[in-house]
């Protein structure tokens, strides 16, 4: 599949990106690694901002590629899904993303779970990867938004 396969699928839509839109959510994921490592936070919140940060990584490179999630279930997801696409990301990563978006999924809305040390720091290594990866992918690919 690629971005023009889950537009007509009508999982995405066009829609062209601009250039503080694209550095907003740049700065945004690094805002989010940044609360992620701060260790006075409790270990489900750096789990959710670490995964808010590989979010906003995704949207950004989505963005930049002129197209958007459409509305409806499974936003997250599908966005997570275009990393396959956009930076190229192999399916093991993006399946552990996924697995990372199902772990903040029932930290969030099931009730506080018990979230090891060691996936909150391997979610914040992924996300400061990614970042790095997406900064670097702007800037070769998309250089006149980033």
């Amino acid at each position: 599949m690629s971005l023009r396969e889950m537009a007509a699928g009508g999982k995405i839509a066009r829609l062209p990106a601009g250039k503080k839109e694209v550095q907003d959510l740049v700065l945004k994921a690094s805002r989010r690694i940044e609360e992620a490592e701060n260790e006075a936070n409790y270990p489900e919140t750096r789990l959710e901002q670490a995964y808010n940060a590989i979010l906003s990584c995704a949207t950004a490179a989505l963005r930049a590629s002129g197209y958007r999630v459409s509305r409806g279930e499974g936003q997250h997801q599908r966005t997570i899904e275009t990393l396959l696409y956009t930076l190229r990301l192999p399916a093991n990563l993006v399946d552990y993303l996924q697995d990372l978006r199902s772990a903040r999924n029932a930290a969030l809305y099931e009730g506080l779970v018990d979230v090891p040390d060691s996936d909150v720091s391997e979610a914040i290594r992924e996300a400061k990867e990614l970042l790095a990866r997406t900064r670097e992918w702007l800037r070769r690919h998309h250089p006149k938004l980033f």
